[in-house]
């Protein structure tokens, strides 16, 4: 007979473990148990998309427009940074070469790369820091000497478009709804071992009808026992081990016993 301490793993081992024991009910399992199973898989699942975005914030996938935004911030500067390495070698001389060696040094010291692979955040900052420095002073003039203004009208559209969807995605999601998240679907599964409870009072009928969930369990438990700061599901379809990248880890909290 087994006895369970549920933690709070991630929503595809509880997907492969549920769809696991639903193929494997018998034809009159009572309706209470389905209908309970059904309910777990439906908060499962609702969970998991929150567990995604959390994930992929970083990357766009959950900050709405933001990739997009991102992409045209990234040409926009790439393009900024090709007109003046095209000219820099006219020579302070000339007053385009050296506005434009004035401006990469000023604003690309380690290179354009180092800006376009900002994060969000950090890129959007550098951004907000060019615009206001190239409207005055020495940098206007710089800018003024170069063929760059469509370019910087149009990172003038972009960067308020692309704060927008950052504080939007900043305000839908926070790690509190992921953990929120994962006790109601802890919640669900613990609801699910005591209806298999109620359902069957054979102890080996149990544990049978139970081993998939029990296999997820000491698989979760084993991988935060030998890597405790990286994040692991399985995919809810295959059950094939993924490991996630993301710092989700200290949502793991300490599980309240159950049967």
């Amino acid at each position: 007979m087994q006895y369970f301490t549920i933690p709070m793993m991630r929503t595809g081992r509880i997907l492969f473990a549920a769809h696991q024991i639903k193929a494997a009910l018998p034809a009159d399992a009572p309706d209470a148990l389905v209908a309970q199973l059904d309910a777990t898989i439906e908060q499962a699942t609702a969970h998991r998309a929150t567990e995604t975005a959390w994930d992929n914030r970083d990357t766009g996938t959950a900050r709405g427009d933001a990739a997009a935004h991102d992409r045209d911030a990234d040409e926009v500067i790439a393009q900024i940074a090709a007109v003046c390495r095209s000219l820099a070698p006219l020579g302070d001389a000339n007053a385009m070469g050296k506005a434009a060696n004035a401006l990469l040094t000023r604003f690309f010291p380690r290179g354009v790369g180092k800006v376009t692979q900002l994060i969000y955040e950090e890129e959007i900052a550098w951004i907000d820091d060019f615009l206001a420095a190239v409207s005055e002073g020495e940098p206007a003039a710089w800018i003024a000497a170069l063929p760059l203004d469509d370019f910087i009208a149009r990172l003038r559209v972009i960067a308020p478009a692309y704060r927008a969807e950052l504080e939007k995605g900043r305000e839908a999601l926070t790690h509190a709804d992921v953990v929120d998240g994962r006790r109601a679907t802890r919640d669900a599964v613990q609801d699910l071992i005591a209806s298999v409870w109620v359902y069957s009072t054979d102890d080996s009928a149990r544990d049978a009808l139970l081993e998939p969930l029990a296999f997820q369990i000491n698989s979760h438990r084993s991988h935060r026992r030998g890597r405790r700061n990286v994040a692991s599901d399985v995919d809810p379809n295959t059950g094939e081990e993924i490991v996630i990248n993301s710092d989700d880890v200290e949502a793991e909290a300490p599980a309240d016993p159950v049967l």
